[in-house]
């Protein structure tokens, strides 16, 4: 499900070399980590639709990043209701296959 983007809520560290290999990384990004948080809290509760709860987030400051082909904008309700749907915003990282409990502390 996930393609090679950044997650929204996250930010692109420099690699790291340990024993030899380049080990690349994403830190959470506390600002959008927090309305991410809000935006799935505020679906659970069943008051609102997805594209109101789209405006709301930008309205906030939510905004998709900027792309080579698309400049940054307004998240959209599409975009948001896949995100609620990833597995990865609870913590669950694709490697290799399996599905493994991401650990952002490291």
């Amino acid at each position: 499900m996930r393609s090679s983007a950044t997650p929204v809520a996250t930010v692109v560290t420099p690699p790291k070399q340990v024993d030899g290999y380049e080990i690349r990384s994403v830190a959470i990004d506390e600002e959008r980590a927090s309305l991410v948080q809000l935006a799935s809290e505020l679906a659970a509760t069943g008051n609102y639709t997805i594209q109101r709860l789209a405006d709301l987030l930008t309205e906030r400051g939510l905004w998709m990043r900027p792309y080579t082909r698309r400049p940054a904008g307004p998240i959209s309700a599409t975009y948001l209701a896949r995100m609620l749907r990833d597995r990865y915003y609870l913590g669950f990282i694709n490697y290799r296959g399996r599905s493994t409990r991401g650990d952002m502390n490291r």
